[in-house]
């Protein structure tokens, strides 16, 4: 909630590079007393189905970012549901999904989402490109795509921590090389510039961790169906919580889209 408008000067390709780097960390630190012996359980065959997923996620990631450089909240909120869509439809062809045990609170959750979206509409219209609605849907398509895969590589008694390091390394890797990839200059520049929020980032990482460790876990025991509604709470939880701990007005989310 806060750690956005701290942040948010910072460029996105350093903050993920440098955010994923305390989340392996964090990782190999839970792995060392929870998992012992994590390289003698997990086969080559599993893991590349776990890297698989994992660099799914990724580029669904890199997708997002591309996007809302100058796209809106409202646009990623719309697509959001597209990944629903995609995985609500796989789960019912391939999976023979009961769609019926998950309505009450689908509708409960959809109604929230929509009054989320609602809220950040925009007062005048913005240009929407054919490339942002492009990039838009390939992270519904990846993000749809990695959730299942992931689900499955679980299902599979794969070890929860082997896919938070495999999709943090992998996150790690892209966001670094995108951070290297620009002038020399700019790369210092932007390092000195960030070294007082260093301490920030590592209490983002650290939130970060265990909210992917403990989605892993609920996706191991439920579906990605679950999975995916209940991300689309997390906006309407901001809103929640920016009103009742930051005394934020509504308007504050409209204003920063």
């Amino acid at each position: 909630l806060g750690a956005n408008e701290i942040i948010s000067d910072l460029n996105i390709w350093f903050v993920i590079a440098l955010r994923s780097s305390f989340t392996i960390i964090l990782g190999l630190i839970c792995s060392y007393f929870v998992y012992p012996g994590l390289l003698e359980t997990i086969m080559w065959n599993e893991l590349k189905l776990v890297l698989t997923a994992s660099i799914l996620g990724t580029l669904g990631l890199i997708c997002m970012v591309s996007a809302l450089k100058k796209g809106s909240l409202r646009q990623l909120g719309v697509f959001n549901l597209l990944t629903v869509f995609i995985t609500v439809t796989y789960l019912i062809i391939f999976e023979n999904l009961n769609i019926k045990y998950y309505l009450i609170g689908s509708f409960f959750i959809l109604i929230g989402f929509a009054f989320y979206l609602f809220q950040i509409k925009k007062n005048r219209v913005a240009e929407y490109s054919i490339k942002q609605y492009s990039l838009l849907s390939l992270m519904a398509l990846f993000f749809s795509s990695s959730g299942l895969l992931h689900w499955y590589n679980l299902k599979a008694s794969i070890p929860v921590i082997a896919s938070v390091l495999t999709q943090e390394s992998t996150v790690f890797l892209i966001g670094i090389s995108m951070f290297l990839f620009q002038p020399k200059k700019l790369i210092i520049e932007i390092v000195r510039n960030s070294i007082n929020k260093i301490k920030l980032v590592f209490i983002m990482a650290l939130i970060i961790f265990l909210a992917i460790l403990f989605g892993f876990m609920g996706l191991k025991i439920t579906n990605p169906l679950i999975s995916s509604l209940l991300s689309l709470s997390v906006p309407i939880i901001t809103i929640l919580f920016g009103k009742i701990f930051f005394k934020e007005n509504l308007n504050y989310y409209v204003s920063r889209t």
